[in-house]
Formats: structure tokens, sequence, C-alpha cells
């Protein structure tokens, strides 16, 4: 009689702690009835997930979490997979912000299709300057480099610049090469600036050359970086983009991302490398930036160009292009 006491007394605590445990932990957010890739050791999956101050408190199976935890938000995710953040080890997330005011030539089959697409652009953009990206000879039918001809009928008095899909080459009107001072062969440390057999620029820049362009494009204001940097995190979020490595930014980018994570609008992990600019090597010398979602701790150097705009250095010269072995940075 005593033992069949002593066991109903056991129970009877054991259901009373229970009771007390029952969803005790409130947290933000449960997610639940989802296949979870914990990616550890095993690459095992769970089913359920508490997070609370942006942090992952607990995983496991479904009926322990939920036993467990009170979210303020109870997701069922019907199913479906959750990964960690996807991490993008080397882009320029903020020049991809900026592109919704460019033209994308992406894709394109031909010069004659880049043509029409910077015409439908040129059509509905108020800028003075036609800024576009992504072409890639490589696409086309006929894979030899562009010439500007076409674009100096087409924008007489319309700046060009169009960055090759490496960004290692771009292609410049004549109104672009005249505002940037160039009117025929010059040397150019660190990259090259293509002419025809008269002499004549052809509008083709490869590596630093293009530079001398772009130095006279009127800069984009905090306020249009801040929205390119804000859009291009939107981009980054849909394909499951948490963390980005920024490959080579000026020290004023720096800035304005620690007043956008300090307001609250910018969310996603940067690791960003400074350009190796007087100021850039300024900055590092105060030490590096170790924050919670920003860190700054290099600097990005080159050696060489790229293969795909012929300017990465070869011992060799290129199959198509006699005498050339590309361009030291």
């Amino acid at each position: 009689m005593r033992s069949v006491a002593q066991v109903f007394f056991f129970l009877l605590l054991v259901t009373f702690i229970s009771s007390c445990s029952y969803q005790d932990n409130k947290v933000d957010l449960v997610v639940h009835n989802a296949v979870i890739y914990t990616v550890d050791g095993a690459f095992s999956t769970v089913e359920a997930m508490a997070i609370d101050s942006g942090k992952i408190v607990a995983l496991g199976p479904e009926r322990e979490i939920l036993n467990k935890y009170q979210g303020e938000v109870m997701a069922n995710l019907g199913g479906n997979p959750i990964y960690p953040g996807f991490i993008d080890s080397h882009t320029h997330f903020v020049e991809h912000g900026l592109y919704e005011d460019q033209v994308d030539l992406s894709g394109t089959r031909s010069w004659s299709e880049c043509i029409e697409r910077i015409k439908d652009f040129a059509a509905q953009s108020p800028a003075l300057w036609i800024e576009g990206h992504s072409w890639d000879q490589n696409d086309w039918d006929d894979q030899e480099f562009p010439d500007n001809k076409e674009l100096n009928k087409l924008f007489p008095e319309r700046p060009i610049i169009l960055d090759r899909v490496d960004k290692h080459a771009s292609l410049a009107n004549k109104k672009a090469l005249q505002l940037a001072l160039i009117n025929g062969p010059q040397r150019v440390i660190g990259g090259e600036i293509i002419i025809d057999d008269e002499g004549i620029p052809t509008g083709l820049l490869i590596d630093k050359a293009a530079n001398k362009v772009k130095d006279v494009i009127p800069m984009p204001n905090e306020e249009m970086l801040s929205r390119a940097i804000l859009k291009a995190q939107e981009e980054c979020f849909s394909f499951g983009l948490t963390t980005v490595d920024e490959a080579g930014l000026d020290t004023t980018v720096i800035r304005l991302f620690q007043r956008l994570y300090n307001s609250g609008e910018l969310k996603i992990r940067i690791y960003a490398m400074l350009n190796a600019t007087d100021a850039g090597l300024e900055f590092m010398k105060k030490g590096m930036i170790l924050e919670d979602r920003l860190t700054v701790r290099s600097i990005k150097l080159y050696g060489d160009g790229a293969l795909g705009s012929r300017g990465a250095a070869m011992k060799n010269d290129y199959h198509d292009k006699h005498g050339h072995k590309g361009v030291l940075l």
C-alpha cells in the first residue's frame, strides 16, 4: 500500500512539473512543421525551432519545441524547407543596387540587341548619362568586341558607358570619351585604351582606363546610395542571401552602412573590403571594424585584369590578339 502511494505521489509530481514547464518559455517566433537543415556534422534536419531576439534558442522535434515554447508569432511552414542563410563570398552589393538606374545588357545574343535595349532605356531615362552593365561578347554569334560607332550616331550628345560582365572592360561613346579628355592614344598604367588602325579610340576601355570616364560621372548622393543599398538588400533576401562579401568600397560607403545599421534599416551582414586608396589605408590604421553585422578588416588589391576582357596578364600572347599579354594593375 505504501509503495502504491509513493508511485502515485511521484506521478503527481512529474505531472505538476511538466504542467509548469509547458510553453513556459516566451519567445519572439516559433517555426514548426518545417524541414530545417541544421548543417551540423551529420547534416541532420529537425521539424521546429524557437527564435528570440534574432537568435535561434532551440531546435528539435515539433512536439518538443511546441510544448516548451510559446511564440509571439507561430509560423506553420507547411512542410517547406528552411536553410541557413546563404553567403555570397564575392559581390558588388552597392553597385547591384544602383543597377536599377542602368540598362541591363545581360543575356543579350548580339551587339544589335544591346543597341535596342539602350534605345529603349534612353527613351524613358531622364538622366544625361546612360550607364549599362553585363554585356558579354562571348555570348554573341559574332564574338568580336564591339566599338562605339553606332552609339556615336544614335547619341551624339548623351555620354554612355557600358560595363562588361566582369567589370574589367567598358565601352564608352565619343561624348563620354570627350568629357574624359580621351581624344587619341594615351598610355594608362594598369589599363588600355583600344584604338583602331587610324589611331582613333574605339570606345573600348580595359581595366583602369575605364576610370578616366567613370571619374567624370556625377557621384550618387547619400539618398541615392541609401536607396540602392536597401534595394540590393531586398533582392538578396529574396534569394536567401543573408551575408555578402563586398569586394572594394570607399570609406564613405562604410560610414553610410553604419548609419543604416543604427537606424535599423540595414539588416544584412556585410564583410567589406576597402579600396586601396589613401583614404582606405588611413581608415584601416584606426583598427578593424568587428560589429554584429559589419566586418571591415581587409583591403582589396588587384594583380591583373580578367580573361574575358583580355586583361589577365599572361606569359604568352593571346591567341586572338598578337603581341598582347594582358596588363598588370
